[in-house]
């Protein structure tokens, strides 16, 4: 959601988050369709998504890209930033 350091991450990054609920909120896979993504970013962190929870998002959302990335890079703020490449 917004206002999260994760979005801010993003945003750095040329991301557009899709989800204008401020925080954390839970998404059906309803809301997520009707958001339709172009890109899914799996977070292994703090949840620790697998390549399973991507090959089940791209059945539900077929159009978009899916792809798992570092959530330490991506959500924990501090020292951690500078392996960032």
């Amino acid at each position: 959601g917004k206002n999260t350091f994760i979005d801010d991450m993003l945003s750095h990054l040329g991301y557009e988050n899709l989800v204008i609920e401020e925080r954390y909120p839970e998404l059906s896979e309803d809301d997520i369709s009707k958001l339709n993504p172009d890109q899914i970013l799996f977070s292994s962190e703090p949840f620790p998504f697998r390549d399973e929870h991507m090959i089940d998002a791209k059945q539900l959302f077929p159009a978009a890209q899916c792809e798992l990335v570092d959530g330490e890079l991506y959500s924990w703020y501090g020292s951690r930033l500078s392996k960032w490449k």
